[in-house]
Formats: C-alpha cells, structure tokens, sequence
C-alpha cells in the first residue's frame, strides 16, 4: 500500500508555528507527535530531520530510548519506524498540544490513553488506515505512516486540527 492518503485540506495560509517561531504553512496547526524508534536497527529513521521539534528519552532502564518527533510545519510522505507509547512521553506530547500517534504502548500509558486524556491515534485500532507495514523491514521495524494518513485519520475522528492552543516558547529574532 502507498504510505500516502489524501485528506481533504483547506488553501493552505501562513502562520506562526509556536513551537519553532518560524511562518510556514499551517504553521499554528495542531502538531502530530509521532513515537519513533531509537535503535540502531531500526534506522535509517524517516522524517524524523523533518520534525520541529524531538524528545529522546529513556524507554527502557537498559538504556533503549525512543524519540518523539513532533511534526507541524513539514508534511512527511513517509514517517517511520513508529514505535510504542511510554508514558513518560505523554505529558511532553500534551505540552505541545499534539495528537499522540503511536504502536501500541506499555500498560500504564495505554492506560493513561484510555481514559481519553489525549487524543491519540493507536495502530493497533489503525483508524481509517492511519498506518502500514512495510515489506521490506522486519518487525518490530516496519511500523510507518505519513503525514496525510495521519491528517486523514485525525480528520474522520474528529480531533480538533487547529489552531495548536500550545503555548509555544519566546523566540528572539537576531540581527543580521
């Protein structure tokens, strides 16, 4: 399958994008924080240069991390590997007022998921085809998405896209 589906999308329009401070299309849109994989393994990582911002933190207390690309100005035609939900993860993704995609997850932030703390996108539901397997990576590395299969799903499940009620940081403009 094509890792790309069109969602339905207005004109797009310049804007602030709080997390970066930078105008980009849409760039008060609601981000997408996407679990991505940190092993060796499992790279090369797609899309993740082209997140705003990332979050590597512990998954595991052997060492094993995982990073959180959080995706709002660029629109990635493929994301990946996507990994499962920790719960540490969650506040950050909260923070950012983003749309939590994942594969799955540990008990408690699956738990903490469950109670509709969030909006989140689960593979493991795979609404509205949100995610694919990838043929060519072996599992547990062949987890992927786009930005437009995750648009398309957030759209049908009704999130609320925009504008991002993130707070954002303070950005100073240097001079040339």
């Amino acid at each position: 399958r094509a890792l790309t589906q069109n969602a339905q999308e207005a004109p797009a329009r310049p804007a602030l994008n709080p997390l970066t401070g930078e105008i980009c299309d849409e760039g008060d849109r609601r981000p997408f924080a996407v679990m991505l994989a940190a092993d060796h393994v499992a790279r090369p990582l797609y899309a993740i240069s082209q997140a705003d911002v990332v979050v590597e933190m512990p998954a595991l207390t052997n060492g094993i991390t995982r990073f959180m690309g959080v995706f709002s100005c660029e629109r990635p035609e493929e994301i990946g590997s996507i990994r499962s939900a920790r719960h540490d993860f969650l506040p950050f993704a909260e923070s950012f007022d983003a749309i939590f995609a994942h594969w799955g997850g540990s008990y408690l932030a699956l738990d903490i998921l469950k109670t509709g703390a969030m909006d989140n996108i689960d593979s493991i539901r795979n609404p509205y085809e949100a995610y694919v397997r990838r043929d060519d990576k072996l599992a547990p590395h062949n987890g992927f998405t786009s930005f437009p299969r995750l648009l398309n799903a957030a759209t049908r499940l009704n999130y609320r896209l925009g504008p991002s009620e993130a707070r954002g940081y303070v950005h100073i403009k240097g001079e040339s």
